[in-house]
């Protein structure tokens, strides 16, 4: 990521971008997960043991009481060694499950994947449920996209062309105007939460490169404040 100086343009740091954008990543999902998800949640089900699925859970962990995390990924070696990692670093009991079913009765649903085809089955969402998917492709199936009771995203334009909701869009399973709100307006207080304690909520935040940005430079500003990082000339 290279910083610029917003008014003259002067490149101000040249940012490592892959864990900034997973800070972001997983920021994006506890705040999805702190105004969103049912009050008293508790068991966070994770399907995809990457990356982005380690951020989302250290993150969400900061904003909710969980007691338990299951997980499982298409590799299920991959699910059992985060479940080792995890559960040492949060302290917080933590299952690898083979099946992405049993994953799915959990408060909160994250799916972090790379998968082209459903992994999220709508009809195996319990009642009350946040459902976050971060993938870029059709990793939800089309009962959650039809049957939750609400759906929010990062930002619409955005979403309505790439995404997990993007097919359905195209496709005509659903129109655009399904998505009720953006999170910033929830954030805001411009736009409401979660109104109750029984609807199930779709939330799709793909990433935006501004929040990338902003990420970045609040990284910038601490290194600065403790004389981290290499200096160098541009030119």
């Amino acid at each position: 990521i290279l910083l610029l100086n917003p008014e003259s343009g002067e490149p101000i740091a040249l940012m490592e971008g892959a864990y900034i954008t997973s800070l972001r990543t997983g920021a994006q999902a506890a705040v999805g997960a702190k105004f969103l998800g049912r009050q008293g949640a508790e068991t966070l089900g994770l399907i995809g043991a990457g990356t982005q699925g380690r951020f989302s859970t250290r993150a969400i962990s900061k904003v909710l009481n969980l007691k338990k995390i299951l997980v499982t990924d298409a590799i299920f070696e991959s699910a059992k060694q985060f479940a080792r990692e995890m559960e040492q670093e949060l302290n917080i009991e933590v299952d690898a499950l083979e099946d992405a079913l049993e994953v799915s009765g959990s408060d909160i649903v994250v799916s972090a994947t790379t998968s082209r085809d459903p992994v999220v089955v709508g009809k195996e969402i319990r009642e009350g449920a946040l459902v976050i998917s971060l993938g870029s492709y059709r990793e939800i199936d089309e009962h959650l996209v039809t049957g939750a009771d609400r759906i929010l995203v990062d930002n619409f334009e955005q979403a309505a062309h790439r995404g997990a909701l993007a097919d359905y869009i195209s496709e005509g399973v659903i129109q655009s105007d399904r998505i009720g709100h953006e999170i910033g307006e929830v954030v805001a207080g411009t736009a409401p939460g979660r109104t109750n304690e029984k609807e199930i909520i779709l939330f799709t935040p793909i990433g935006m490169g501004s929040t990338d940005v902003a990420t970045a430079y609040a990284a910038y500003q601490k290194a600065e404040g403790k004389s981290l990082g290499s200096k160098f000339r541009f030119t």
